[in-house]
């Protein structure tokens, strides 16, 4: 008996005396991180000085921060930290003022009356349909579901200029109070303010624009069911009706919102360009503004913790005339000047316009070089004293890589510069790449003679990261830095990346010699 109990002690002893050295066999390799280095186009040396960091997490409790350096054997060094309960930080939208029609699909749903449906006094809080209902598309259904019998599903195909003189036209405005002064939460724009924007730009609706609408109602005769979209042939021959191409806008400030409508290249061959018929964008072109007001409700301002304001559409006017043949591409507001930034096509030229917000007169004018009649503005990233903008050819079904192209430019002692114009496309590419569709998680670094632009793999779904080189009107070097850790599969981290900090999980810089 003394003897098992013995071989028992020891045995308890060697047990929990291995567990320090298993937990430490276990825990040395929480930061054994390995970036293996995968060249795409040229050579790794282009992008010698460049630092990387990257913050990654694990159920926002197991957090890892990388660094390494392209093209120098991608060595990396990892600090870990556990820190239960801390949370990441969630990036926020920008701030944004967008024009579009007000279409698309509608499913609206709920049981009501015809005596509901026709009456004006419908609000969200009573239907399950979105509140913008009356304004969008709501005439036509409402017609269509007089008509429909009773206890039947009843299906109709109508025209849109049947109903409206002009097309409808919406307004969606959002603004990220993060940087102001005096928060802003917009309020939804309702169907005055829709009424007033659609004869305000009076854009004539084609012929061609089709409404399916299913209207089910039950044997009381009340609606059960709506489904209103546009027909196939309509989607077919007019794609531009779903997105805002024709609309864009970052110029927002705390007093209002800048906005800017595309004439749109007339081009029978493609469904995403149409002309816009409309007097307003042939008379009197420009960059449009509507001015914030105060919110009121029941005649008393709303006040509050959030000061609530709401776009004030029956002051909407234009403060920037722009001449015949001028198409406005995008617009963008520097807040650090208090200057809009205006890309438009001219002559088959690429040019940024610098205008004073306060005064609204030109300060700078930049030509970026040709830019042809196939082309638009896919992407535009703004950082600091760094304007990227980039350039995409129309899609072509038939090719495998979609051209694309890049221009830079710099901002010295308050003068914008053109420093590089070049390709985003490399010999022997054989597919599209994630990186080319920059987002607010891209990252772009300047030496004064070389770009660095950095971009998670497929918006943050893996820790695998791509580094373009830029110089002297070329793209010397392409790499993917992927990620793998040596901790024998304990956990997989690889597709658990969260932005967690104001850099949002990545950085790039160069370091100084």
């Amino acid at each position: 008996m003394r003897k098992r109990l013995i071989v028992w002690t020891i045995l308890i002893a060697l047990a929990l005396g291995g567990i320090p050295w298993i937990h430490g066999a276990m825990d040395e390799k929480k930061d054994d991180v390995v970036i293996y280095e995968e060249v795409l186009s040229g050579n790794p040396a282009a992008a010698s000085g460049l630092a990387v960091k990257t913050l990654t997490h694990m159920d926002q409790y197991l957090f890892w921060e990388t660094s390494f350096r392209p093209g120098s054997e991608a060595d990396a060094e990892t600090v870990f930290t556990f820190e239960p309960g801390r949370r990441p930080y969630m990036f926020g939208a920008e701030s944004q003022l967008r024009v579009t029609f007000a279409g698309g699909n509608f499913g609206y749903g709920g049981s009501f009356s015809m005596e509901e449906m026709i009456s004006e006094t419908i609000t969200a809080e009573r239907t399950s349909f979105a509140s913008h209902a009356e304004g969008q598309i709501w005439k036509p259904v409402v017609e269509v579901a007089k008509r429909a019998p009773v206890g039947e599903e009843y299906t109709e195909v109508v025209k849109l200029k049947d109903y409206y003189e002009f097309y409808p036209m919406a307004m969606d405005v959002y603004v990220d109070d993060s940087g102001m002064e005096h928060p802003i939460w917009m309020q939804e724009f309702n169907t005055e303010d829709e009424r007033i924007l659609s004869e305000y730009f009076a854009v004539a609706i084609p012929e061609d624009i089709e409404l399916q609408i299913i209207i089910v109602k039950d044997e009381y005769g009340n609606v059960i069911e709506i489904d209103s979209s546009y027909t196939e042939d309509t989607v077919r021959n007019h794609q531009y009706l779903y997105g805002d191409s024709f609309s864009a806008g970052k110029a927002v400030t705390e007093d209002g919102g800048y906005f800017i409508l595309s004439r749109m290249k007339d081009d029978p061959d493609s469904s995403y360009e149409v002309v816009l018929d409309s007097p307003r964008l042939e008379d009197d072109y420009g960059i449009y503004y509507v001015p914030f007001a105060e919110y009121v409700e029941n005649g008393v301002i709303v006040e509050g913790y959030n000061p609530q304001r709401k776009s004030d559409v029956s002051q909407l006017c234009n403060v920037f005339p722009m001449a015949d043949g001028v198409n406005a591409l995008e617009l963008y507001y520097d807040k650090e000047e208090d200057q809009l930034i205006l890309l438009t096509e001219e002559t088959g030229h690429l040019w940024a316009t610098v205008i004073d917000q306060k005064t609204m007169k030109e300060v700078q004018k930049l030509d970026l070089g040709e830019f042809s009649e196939t082309e638009y503005i896919g992407d535009v990233i703004v950082r600091d004293d760094l304007f990227v903008v980039g350039i995409q050819d129309q899609f072509d079904e038939t090719a495998v890589v979609q051209p694309k192209r890049m221009v830079l430019m710099v901002k010295e002692s308050g003068q914008w510069k053109l420093k590089i114009r070049s390709s985003m496309n490399w010999e022997g590419q054989e597919e599209d790449y994630p990186w080319f569709n920059m987002n607010e998680l891209t990252r772009l670094a300047w030496d004064g003679e070389r770009l660095a632009i950095a971009q998670w793999e497929r918006y943050r779904s893996s820790c695998d990261v791509y580094i373009l080189i830029f110089e002297e009107d070329e793209m010397p070097y392409v790499g993917v830095y992927r990620r793998r850790d040596t901790s024998g599969g304990i956990y997989d981290y690889n597709r658990t990346i969260q932005s967690w900090s104001e850099e949002n999980g990545l950085e790039v810089w160069w370091e100084k010699e």
